[in-house]
This record gives C-alpha cells, sequence and structure tokens, in this order.
C-alpha cells in the first residue's frame, strides 16, 4: 500500500513537469480585446498646411499707405482747416486739429478719417495728358466733438506731417498683400510703363515706390513681380529694339487702372517713363 502511494506521488509530479514544459513551449494566445496603456490611440490626418511655406507679408501696413496710390480724381470727404495748439504748422500724433464738416454731412463723434496727401497732377511720360494724382495716406484721426459745420478730431496715428489743406477720406479697410510661395505662377501678358516715382524724383533705386499704368482690369494682382526696362524716347533707335533690363517691380497696391509697386532689385536709376512687364517669377 506504501508502495501503491509513492507510485501515485511521483507519477502526479511527473505530469505537472510534464504540463509545465507544454505551456513554455507554446506561443501566447492572441487577446480579442487591447487597450492602449494611456487611453485609446487614434488615428489623425497630419494638416496638409505643415507640407506648405507660410505667407508672408511683402510690405508693412504703414509702408503700403504712405505709398499710395495713383487717382484719377480727388474728392475729399472734407480739408484740415486749423490746428487747435497755437501758432502750429503741422499737426502730428496727439494733436487735435478742425475739419470742415459737421452734423451737416452726417459726421457723429468716434467717426474716423485718413488724412491723405495730394500730388501735383501726374503727367503721362508720352501723351503729355494729366491722368491723376498720387493720394499718400498722412495719418489716422477719431472725431471728439462736432458742430453744424466743423468738428475737432484727435490725431490718433501719423506717418506723415499733417498740414492745413489736406483731405480726408473715410478709414477704409487694407491689408498688406503677402507672398505666397505656393501660388501657382499665372501665364498673362501685361505690358505697361512707370507713370511717376515718389516724390517725383528723376531717378530711384531699391525699395523706392512707383506707380503704373497698368491696373486690375488689365490683369493685375497683388504681390505680382513685374521686369523694369529702362526706356529713352530721345535715344530710342541706339538701342536697336532692344532694351536694358535694370531691375524688378513688386505690386503692393491695385487699383482699377493703376498700380503701386515696390522696386526690390535695381542695376541702374528707374525713371519715368520706363517700360514694365509681367514675368512668372518670385
Amino acid at each position: 500500500m506504501r508502495y501503491n502511494l509513492l507510485m501515485s506521488l511521483a507519477l502526479t509530479a511527473l505530469l505537472a513537469v510534464s504540463a509545465r514544459a507544454e505551456t513554455a513551449g507554446a506561443a501566447p494566445e492572441a487577446s480579442t480585446t487591447q487597450v492602449a496603456i494611456t487611453g485609446e490611440v487614434q488615428k489623425r490626418d497630419v494638416p496638409r498646411a505643415l507640407f506648405y511655406e507660410k505667407e508672408s507679408p511683402v510690405i508693412t501696413m504703414e509702408m503700403l499707405l504712405t505709398s499710395g496710390y495713383l487717382a484719377r480724381y480727388d474728392h475729399p470727404f472734407a480739408t484740415v482747416i486749423d490746428f487747435q495748439q497755437p501758432d502750429k504748422r503741422a499737426a502730428s500724433p496727439g494733436d487735435d486739429i478742425y475739419i470742415s464738416a459737421g452734423t451737416k454731412a452726417g459726421l457723429k463723434v468716434g467717426d474716423q478719417f485718413y488724412i491723405y496727401h495730394r500730388s501735383d497732377a501726374v503727367i503721362d511720360p508720352d501723351t503729355r495728358n494729366e491722368i491723376g494724382y498720387i493720394v499718400t495716406m498722412a495719418g489716422l484721426i477719431s472725431v471728439k466733438n462736432v458742430t453744424e459745420s466743423a468738428a475737432l478730431a484727435h490725431v490718433d496715428r501719423g506717418f506723415e506731417m499733417i498740414f492745413s489743406g489736406d483731405g480726408l477720406i473715410p478709414r477704409f479697410n487694407v491689408l498688406p498683400p503677402k507672398m505666397d510661395p505656393d501660388r501657382p505662377l499665372e501665364d498673362k501678358t501685361i505690358d505697361g510703363k512707370i507713370v511717376y516715382v515718389r516724390y517725383g524724383k528723376d531717378g530711384i533705386t531699391q525699395d523706392d515706390t512707383v506707380y503704373l499704368n497698368v491696373g486690375r482690369k488689365h490683369g493685375v494682382k497683388e504681390a505680382d513681380l513685374f521686369q523694369v526696362v529702362e526706356y529713352d524716347k530721345e535715344r530710342g533707335d541706339e538701342t536697336h529694339g532692344i532694351l536694358k533690363d535694370i531691375g524688378r517691380a513688386l505690386v503692393i497696391l491695385v487699383k482699377e487702372e493703376t498700380a503701386t509697386a515696390v522696386v526690390i532689385s535695381s542695376k541702374s536709376a528707374v525713371k519715368i517713363g520706363d517700360r514694365v512687364s509681367y514675368v512668372q517669377e518670385r
């Protein structure tokens, strides 16, 4: 009987060892449900914007306003007529000024206006016809007090000195154009000329402003790039029809028939009368 008990214990131990060996050699069975250690893992698409270069402003807001534009007509809402501070000949930020419009014109406290300078008449360099005026913003004002035919306003911002006789136009929304590296270059033909340069100077170079006789109706858009070629009517025959490439101008503001551009590169002075052509470049 003792013999039988020993045999039974030995057989039980042998079966246990065999079972452990089979378990160790077998592959673990896949679990039907898996739980992430830190919560459920979700698939997310990478934003497409990460694969594109970001747009960047071409110029600052202040430069855009002070560069101005070529306008065919000049119709101010009102004009600067005087300064509140005695013996003032010009106003700057923080000053108060009087303007020539009041409640009769619909003016009320809080209204905001841009004050602008107007150039002398711009003359077409080829036809000698008058084609408009250059309008540049000098400051931003807010109306403080209103009478029937006049108002007192505060100069909130100043880009240039403000003078008696400067015009006013209601504040408008405008944003500096942005250079979009991913915008497809357009296949278009636009040819024009420079009809005026900043301050009417004889010649300008890089970072100066020019005004073109082509605009929105001709297909011009903000951030378009134009080739500038030298043109001299007096010695046109000497070039045998081959005009000299002297630089590039980037459009910063577009009107219906005109555009404002900044010279971004120049090999020589850019002047009134030089020709421009749209180029498919960045």
